[in-house]
């Protein structure tokens, strides 16, 4: 078949599988598996097939395998949205909580309720982006 999309002979069939083996992430272990069945010979179907994944999701795996090598068999991270607080927000605000109550409150009492305000609304109190909706 002339479309068939070639396999990056980066590394043999046992080598991936050996690699796959070694993974800790079972899908792309999957995909490992999945490209070193089509290497032995096996067609693409069915090498998809014993590796639980349908053969475009086979074929998109060894596109990524062929441009960016084994790292292309992991997922991409995935869109989240932005975050409220800057990193040096988040810190001062995991300070205020990790150093614990102040003002003599008992620990068991330090809640939002008995948390000395003016330590954490300087901290969380600037406007809410405009991506983000509010919360009802």
């Amino acid at each position: 078949m002339s479309g068939q999309l070639k396999i990056s002979a980066v590394m043999t069939a046992p080598e991936l599988r050996a690699w796959a083996r070694h993974r800790g992430n079972g899908r792309a272990a999957a995909r490992g598996y999945a490209i070193a069945n089509a290497l032995d010979g096996l067609s693409r179907a069915e090498a998809a097939h014993l590796a639980g994944m349908e053969r475009q999701a086979l074929r998109d795996a060894v596109t990524r395998y062929n441009a960016e090598g084994v790292a292309g068999l992991f997922d991409r991270p995935k869109g989240r949205r932005p975050e409220w607080l800057t990193e040096a927000e988040q810190a001062s605000l995991a300070a205020v909580i990790f150093t614990g109550p102040k003002h003599g409150l008992a620990c068991e009492k330090w809640g939002m309720d008995n948390t000395p305000h003016a330590e954490i609304f300087p901290i969380c109190s600037r406007p809410r982006p405009a991506s983000i909706p509010p919360t009802h």
